[in-house]
């Protein structure tokens, strides 16, 4: 268990170096709002690509640090939601 903490630690802290290159980073769900799905302060890795129904996705701005599902999708100009 030991082993696999220190891994999961390692790939967190090197995630900012080394996720932008392979499209992956971790990031942290400090909010309840996505439980029981994903416990408050619960690591994540996610992959950075256009995002789809039921995909969790994760912004980050100064001031806001938030994670949640897609559940529908409006693209602009288009007069029908896709979900």
């Amino acid at each position: 268990m030991n082993s696999a903490l220190c891994l999961v630690v390692i790939a967190v802290c090197l995630s900012p170096v080394i996720g932008q290159g392979i499209g992956f980073y971790a990031a942290r769900a400090t909010g309840e709002s996505m439980q029981p799905a994903l416990p408050r302060d619960a690591f994540l890795v996610l992959e950075r690509r256009e995002p789809e129904i039921g995909d969790i996705v994760h912004v980050e701005n100064h001031r806001f640090n938030i994670v949640h599902r897609i559940v529908d999708l409006q693209i602009p100009g288009d007069p029908l939601p896709r979900g």
